[in-house]
């Protein structure tokens, strides 16, 4: 975990929560990314053991590995890293700085029918690419498409995805 600095709590999830973080500045790595924030899903294994939801881990687990395997797609997600530490496992993804899709329905007036349609097309084309690979997704919901600071939607939570 000392290779990431957690900035905030994003969200709750189930089994853990999901936090802002940031990899810790290293010398040594000079890396491009090495300031960008990430997106942290952090679960209780013991937790997710005691409510029998270990297949739902490794659904998210595969299926995100699935789609980095085939250089990932603009519209999902981006895995980043995952490890395990302290008795939870960490899921390190792409950031989307204007959170879920639910917030901006909820907090918008009215969302005009330009926007709505770049949002229907950025999920259709994800589902698409992830029907390509046998993957259905099973939990598509306004909470499970999140936005980039570029306002491109991203579908991401695959625990019950097959």
């Amino acid at each position: 975990m000392e290779k990431y600095e957690v900035k905030t709590k994003l969200s709750d999830a189930l089994c853990g929560k999901v936090e802002l973080v940031q990899a810790r500045w290293n010398p040594s790595l000079m890396l491009e990314n090495q300031f960008t924030p990430y997106a942290m899903k952090v679960l209780s294994i013991k937790e997710l053991k005691q409510r029998n939801l270990t297949k739902m881990l490794e659904n998210e687990i595969k299926i995100l590995k699935i789609v980095q395997g085939y250089g990932g797609h603009s519209n999902i997600v981006s895995l980043h890293e995952i490890f395990v530490a302290k008795g939870n496992v960490h899921i390190v993804q792409e950031y989307c700085e204007l959170g879920d899709l639910f917030q901006t329905v909820d907090q918008a007036a009215k969302i005009s029918e330009k926007e709505a349609k770049s949002y229907f097309l950025d999920i259709a084309r994800g589902l698409q690419f992830l029907h390509t690979l046998n993957v259905a997704h099973l939990d598509l919901s306004l909470e499970n498409i999140v936005i980039s600071s570029s306002k491109s939607c991203k579908i991401c939570d695959f625990g019950l995805a097959h």
